[in-house]
């Protein structure tokens, strides 16, 4: 019989974690190559995410993006219904992104801002799976 100690389960926890997270690290670079800190940066999106009840690398990139594209390129009152979205109660955080990306998806076509924001998230979702 295989006995596995807790500790050894921490250990490959954070293993998987650590790659999820350069993963992670990939994709925002990918989208903001103009960006100096990535690692530091995708840390705290990461928690910030995770209090969002977001928990998968590619949507952890594209909610890091959506933020960090907002704050290069902030849309202005139109956006407003991004930050309504994000803070939607009872609805998986999995959810509330795709939610986003389907509006901004349509909405870029008229609108350059929520355009160069729907490319970034895709960039950083593209950049995780490479």
């Amino acid at each position: 019989m295989l006995k596995v100690l807790d500790e050894q389960i921490e250990v490959f926890e954070l293993h998987l974690f650590q790659a999820m997270q350069r993963r992670v690290e990939r994709g925002v670079a990918a989208a903001f190559p103009e960006l100096p800190d990535v690692p530091g940066l995708v840390e705290r999106g990461i928690e910030n995410a995770a209090s969002y009840d977001i928990g998968e690398a590619p949507d952890f990139a594209a909610f890091i993006a959506l933020g960090l594209a907002l704050r290069l390129t902030p849309p202005g009152p139109a956006g407003n219904w991004i930050y309504s979205y994000v803070n939607r109660p009872n609805t998986p955080g999995q959810l509330k992104l795709k939610m986003i990306e389907l509006r901004l998806r349509a909405l870029a076509e008229d609108n350059a801002t929520f355009r160069a924001i729907a490319q970034r998230m895709a960039q950083a979702r593209e950049g995780v799976a490479e």
